[in-house]
C-alpha cells in the first residue's frame, strides 16, 4: 500500500496569483471608469430635467396669470412694464371692491433669474403678497405684446433663454410662452 495522499498538490503558484490580481485590477479599473461616466451622465440628465421642470412651471404660471388678467398695467409703484418685465392687472376674486391685485413678472429679486411678485393695492397703498424666484439662470428675458402698445394688449408673450449649462454645447434654445388676457375690464 501506498501512503501517498491521493490528492494532487493543490494551490497556485505565485505567478498565477499575480496574473489573477493583474486581471482583476484591470476589470476593477474598467468598472470604475464606467461608474464615473454613468454618474456624470446622470448628473447632466438630472440638471436638464430640473431645468425643464422649472421652465414648465414658469410657463404655466405666466399663462395662468395672463388668463386671470384683464389688462397690462404700465406702472405700479417701483415696477414698470417694459421689454424686461410686465405688470398684469388681475380680475377680482373674493377681495373687497377697493382692492386691486397685480402680478409682476421680471428679473426682480436677481438680475438673471425670473421672479413672480404678487402685489395688492388697497386704498392707494401697495403691499407685497408673495414673491417667487425661479431657480434657473437666464441669458435673456423679453416680453412683447399684441398689439405692440402694452396698454391695449390682448396677448402677452414672454421669451426666455436659459443659461447654457455646458459651454461646449453652445447657447440654449429660447422658449416662448404666450398668454391671452381675458379682456374683462373690471372697475
Amino acid at each position: 500500500m501506498s501512503t501517498r495522499d491521493p490528492r494532487p498538490d493543490s494551490g497556485m503558484s505565485l505567478l498565477e496569483v499575480l496574473a489573477y490580481v493583474a486581471l482583476l485590477s484591470i476589470l476593477i479599473n474598467l468598472a470604475a471608469g464606467i461608474f464615473v461616466s454613468t454618474l456624470r451622465i446622470s448628473k447632466t440628465g438630472t440638471r436638464r430635467l430640473d431645468t425643464l421642470q422649472v421652465m414648465r412651471t414658469l410657463g404655466q404660471d405666466f399663462a395662468d396669470a395672463a388668463h386671470r388678467a384683464y389688462a397690462v398695467t404700465p406702472q405700479l409703484g417701483q415696477y414698470t412694464t417694459n421689454d424686461q418685465s410686465v405688470i398684469l392687472a388681475l380680475g377680482p376674486d373674493d377681495a373687497p371692491s377697493n382692492t386691486k391685485k397685480f402680478v409682476v413678472f421680471g428679473p426682480i429679486a436677481a438680475p438673471n433669474r425670473m421672479s413672480r411678485v404678487m402685489v395688492r393695492e388697497e386704498a392707494g397703498q401697495i403691499s407685497l403678497e408673495s414673491c417667487t424666484t425661479y431657480a434657473m439662470e437666464l441669458d435673456t428675458i423679453e416680453f412683447s405684446f399684441v398689439p405692440p402698445d402694452s396698454s391695449e394688449a390682448r396677448t402677452a408673450s414672454m421669451e426666455i433663454t436659459p443659461k447654457a449649462q455646458n459651454a461646449k454645447l453652445g447657447s440654449a434654445t429660447p422658449l416662448k410662452f404666450v398668454g391671452t388676457l381675458r379682456g374683462l375690464e373690471v372697475r
